[in-house]
């Protein structure tokens, strides 16, 4: 047996629409510690990520009612520059590559993983977007998305729903961070549809990149989802496109932002193989919208 997991259909340029299946994500910091001079910073905002690089040097104070885990897992209300201070990417700000905000709101109990968005957040040579991803939890989940007050840029909104049944796995706006935004992934409906594909016994399942057993194979899933409709939240991919079901690449492409993910299920073994991509093209690179 073969299948499509469908993605979303984007509907209009605003309007993005419904996932069917994938999976979870957290960030990894970008392997190496930034190596940013700040002693002299130029006027504007170099990375066009909505920071200006002078604020990025200095380090920035969240809006209130954000919080920050810094490398240390403790709570704080600042976020850092890289400058001097050899932090792991995800801990702290650099002007010479850009920076990406993240409010992740969870459902009691959460289904997400504890890394998100690493797809996104791996370096460009290993395939990511070279996007240093800054997870965020909110007081208030539905308000205000901006970071700062030093900038009107916003932070993407990823809101986790425990809801069951139905079909739909994943949903975003399509735009950038600033404009139209938000995105929920149904984390039960990615467990659900996974461990109908890996049998009673939940081994009778893999990925192609090496993966097996229903909880790998559903974390492997539910991150693809979750990278995915990040994607849409700063425009991934810019053309639209009916035959792919909107805002994607063909489906087969062994890239995030395609229409599907395939799975098809060995005959003889009865396993379920899926194949869930996990890198981005120089496409998709060049067209994220920051701001």
């Amino acid at each position: 047996m073969s299948g499509d997991i469908v993605i979303d259909r984007n509907r209009t340029w605003m309007i993005v629409a419904a996932l069917a299946a994938l999976t979870v994500a957290a960030v990894f910091p970008l392997s190496a510690a930034a190596q940013t001079q700040c002693s002299n910073p130029a006027e504007g905002d170099a990375d066009g990520d909505g920071f200006d690089d002078a604020a990025e040097c200095g380090g920035i104070q969240l809006s209130q009612g954000l919080e920050f885990l810094d490398v240390n897992g403790q709570p704080t209300t600042f976020v850092p520059s890289c400058d001097g201070s050899n932090l792991p990417r995800a801990f702290c700000l650099d002007f010479a590559s850009p920076d990406l905000f993240a409010i992740i709101v969870r459902a009691d109990p959460s289904g997400l993983p504890a890394e998100l968005l690493s797809f996104t957040a791996a370096d460009e040579a290993e395939g990511g977007l070279g996007v240093a991803v800054h997870l965020l939890s909110a007081s208030d989940p539905t308000g205000s998305r901006v970071v700062s007050s030093i900038s009107p840029q916003n932070a993407v909104r990823i809101t986790e729903s425990l809801s069951d049944p139905g079909d739909t796995l994943g949903l975003a706006n399509y735009g950038s961070p600033n404009g139209l935004d938000g995105s929920t992934i149904w984390t039960t409906r990615i467990q659900n549809f996974v461990a109908d594909k890996c049998g009673p016994t939940g081994d009778l399942c893999e990925t192609d990149n090496g993966a097996s057993g229903q909880a790998d194979v559903t974390e492997a899933l539910a991150q693809w989802v979750l990278n995915h409709e990040v994607g849409h939240l700063f425009a991934l991919t810019a053309d639209y496109n009916s035959r792919f079901g909107g805002f994607h690449l063909k489906a087969g492409e062994d890239e995030v932002m395609t229409q599907f993910v395939k799975y098809n299920t060995n005959k003889k073994t009865d396993i379920t193989t899926f194949f869930i991509p996990s890198t981005y093209s120089d496409r998709s690179r060049a067209d994220k919208l920051l701001q």
